[in-house]
């Protein structure tokens, strides 16, 4: 089931978005706490990427079987169009870096 939410936001079968899908899905079956690092410059994705990550270890920590019909397509188009998760909150560190002098 994560494999289908990385799917449908990170269509395509080129290289490059395949060993994205295949990185995101490492990441989310590391048993435990897990740290990711996204960087790059502004507007790639990041937040969509951390978003993404967060909702498919939800989905990977819950039973599938209960899952209501539907309810994938809604996560994708939530996480896709930063609609609000009850249990993600985005924290931005630009802020931290800047030199305030």
């Amino acid at each position: 089931m994560p494999m289908s939410l990385f799917r449908s936001l990170f269509p395509g079968d080129e290289p490059v978005m395949s060993r994205l899908r295949d990185e995101l899905f490492q990441a989310i079956s590391t048993p435990g706490l897990t740290t990711v690092l996204l960087q790059g410059p502004p507007g790639t994705g990041k937040t969509t990427i951390a978003r993404a990550i967060a909702a498919a270890r939800m989905l990977r920590m819950g039973d599938k079987t209960r899952l209501p019909p539907g309810r994938l397509a809604r996560l994708t188009d939530d996480v896709r169009y930063g609609r609000p998760l009850k249990w993600y909150r985005d924290i931005s560190l630009a802020g931290l870096f800047s030199d305030h002098r």
